[in-house]
């Protein structure tokens, strides 16, 4: 996990929001990749929905990708 943080040092960001274990479940090796998907924003929340009926009830939109900024992850709750 710490080399996952060091890798990415200055280009993730997390808001006050964010509590301590979900930011560190972002660098985990033994979950990241696994845990995170990218959608379209239109249908973010139609698929937190859909997981939600499969019995996924810790899916959750946590960020957004903003193209002002390039290689960075801003996440919010």
């Amino acid at each position: 996990m710490a080399a996952n943080r060091r890798a990415f040092n200055g280009k993730v960001y997390f808001s006050n929001a964010v509590s301590g274990a979900w930011c560190d479940l972002l660098f985990d090796p033994q979950t990241s990749g696994g845990l995170l998907i990218a959608v379209p924003e239109a249908g973010a929340t139609r698929l937190v929905e859909r997981l939600a009926a499969e019995g996924f009830a810790e899916a959750a939109i946590i960020g957004r990708v903003d193209a002002r900024e390039r290689d960075t992850l801003i996440a919010v709750e």
